[in-house]
């Protein structure tokens, strides 16, 4: 498992990770790095402030609902740490022109990639249910009958990509409408052409 996080994240929060717990659960090793140039850690338009990275067997096991309790309870004991540590920094230091701190779940596995956006926050509470809910999404029919929309696919990387966001209004987890997104960088594009200068 590799853990890239940005220099806006505090040691503090990087030193809660609990590393030894993870290496008993999943197995092999654990690396926390702080990001460099070695590192993209830019989907679209959005920074992350912590990714997660998991290897191909582990990514297969998360999303097909396999993963063993203990390993999924250490998983979501990690992901409440990190998401209460960012929160919190939100609430310090937030401000306009701040970058957007979000936790990124990296799952890769031999036919897709699939990303769990963790952005926001809704109270101690809310978090169990909002992480319990995440993965049961991305197991669901919803999910794989949009995964099937290539409206609901990134396909700039090497392979077909998906991404989940929380949707506070709703209450529910939703996946991005990359087709949406194209088609407003295009009338974006079109207006730049057509009132400005080249």
């Amino acid at each position: 498992m590799l853990i890239v996080y940005k220099d806006i994240v505090p040691g503090t929060i990087v030193s809660e990770i609990p590393i030894s717990d993870i290496q008993n659960a999943f197995g092999g090793t654990v690396v926390v790095t702080k990001e460099n140039d070695n590192f993209d850690n830019f989907s679209g338009e959005e920074m992350s402030a912590i990714v997660l990275y998991f290897n191909e067997h582990y990514a297969e096991l998360i999303t097909s609902g396999l993963l063993f309790p203990a390993a999924y309870d250490v998983l979501k004991g990690m992901l409440k740490k990190l998401w209460h540590g960012l929160n919190l920094l939100i609430k310090r230091k937030e401000s306009d022109d701040s970058p957007k701190k979000l936790i990124r779940l990296h799952l890769k596995n031999h036919s897709r990639t699939v990303e769990i956006v963790f952005e926001g926050y809704d109270g101690e509470q809310q978090l169990d249910k909002i992480i319990d809910n995440a993965f049961a999404f991305v197991r669901s029919h919803e999910f794989t009958e949009a995964a099937r929309n290539p409206d609901f696919t990134n396909t700039d990387g090497d392979k077909p990509g998906h991404m989940i966001v929380y949707d506070f209004g709703k209450k529910a987890w939703t996946p991005v409408d990359y087709g949406e997104i194209k088609k407003k960088f295009d009338e974006l594009r079109k207006f730049a052409e057509e009132n400005f200068d080249s």
